[in-house]
């Protein structure tokens, strides 16, 4: 499954994610992803959004846990279908690819419920 974007909102959002992720991977700080149902979304109603997390260090050494709406999850349906209508997926980041022009592809794995 892959996190999709559309939009310069998101487009952002998603770049400065994978900036984000790359530097807490090399300074051993924590990040991922979350997934958000959102039955009530007029297109979709399985739509899950797929959101970052990450750990920033601030001045004098405070962590600060930020948070961006990163895409939607390509097959929602069949995983809704999985976890059932109330529960939030269970994802795991996969991969993340940020090339020196800016195209980031982020992929995520829906965990088994």
């Amino acid at each position: 499954m892959a996190a999709t974007s559309a939009g310069t909102g998101v487009a952002f959002e998603v770049a400065q994610f994978a900036r984000a992720a790359l530097k807490c991977e090399q300074a051993n700080r924590l990040y991922g992803v979350l997934g958000f149902r959102q039955p009530g979304n007029t297109h979709d109603p399985n739509a899950i959004a797929v959101m970052g997390q990450w750990i920033e260090k601030g001045w004098f050494g405070a962590e600060k846990a930020r948070l961006a709406h990163v895409g939607m999850a390509d097959l929602a349906a069949a995983i809704v279908e999985a976890y059932g209508p109330e529960r939030n997926p269970d994802l795991s980041l996969y991969s993340i690819y940020l090339s020196d022009n800016g195209y980031v592809k982020i992929k995520v794995i829906a965990l088994r419920p």
